[in-house]
């Protein structure tokens, strides 16, 4: 996967972004990010702090310099606490003309659903699929979805399921903001709050009978 439409606010799902990552700026005219005064950097280097994300604004309020638009990079966005993803919400949302965020992360377990809401998310195959379980589909069959769930969570153990259920989102997400219908969106505000619900200690049958029943 080497290119797809620009969004303002994207997120990129990856273990290893950066050749993805230099081909979306490479579309946005932006040949480097070293030494580019239009690109914004938080990293390991500049660390996460909730005063990175507060300076975001300011950067982006201003006109770009040698470029016609400016550009936001934050690796590995689950290292951001929640007090700093909640400050970067109203910039994702609105990040004005000309301005584009690109968000990475090697999953989406630790970013709030609202993070992950308001970004495209572009999910990055760098790796084989960490289970065998196929795509998760509700029928209209009360029965074959009880037996779904109940086969699933015997199979699998917590920490499976939850990676899938991060898969899951990733993928629905994008598929959501391709084509938008309220089905898919349904669907990921079902995967979301399964998988908020093993993240808050509910077992994983529990978490499974919510996505296929509810």
């Amino acid at each position: 996967m080497n290119t797809t439409t620009l969004f303002p606010s994207n997120l990129i799902i990856s273990t290893s972004p950066e050749t993805f990552l230099q081909n979306q700026l490479f579309q946005l005219g932006h040949t480097s990010t070293a030494n580019n005064p239009d690109v914004f950097l938080i990293d390991q280097s500049t660390g996460w702090g909730i005063d990175q994300i507060r300076q975001i604004r300011l950067f982006l309020s201003r006109r770009p310099l040698l470029h016609q638009s400016k550009v936001v990079i934050i690796h590995q966005t689950q290292n951001l606490n929640t007090e700093s993803q909640n400050a970067l919400l109203k910039t994702l949302e609105e990040p004005g003309p000309n301005n584009y965020l690109f968000l990475t992360a090697s999953s989406t377990s630790s970013l709030l659903p609202t993070i992950v809401s308001r970004c495209q998310t572009i999910l990055i195959d760098t790796h084989p699929p960490k289970t065998d379980l196929p795509p998760l589909t509700v029928s209209s069959d009360l029965k074959k979805n009880l037996s779904s769930s109940f086969e699933l969570a015997k199979k699998y153990n917590k920490d499976t399921i939850l990676d899938f259920f991060n898969q899951q989102i990733a993928s629905a997400h994008a598929r959501l903001c391709r084509q938008p219908s309220p089905h898919q969106s349904t669907l990921v505000a079902k995967l979301i709050k399964a998988r908020q619900m093993i993240l808050a200690n509910v077992d994983h049958q529990s978490a499974l009978d919510f996505f296929f029943l509810s």
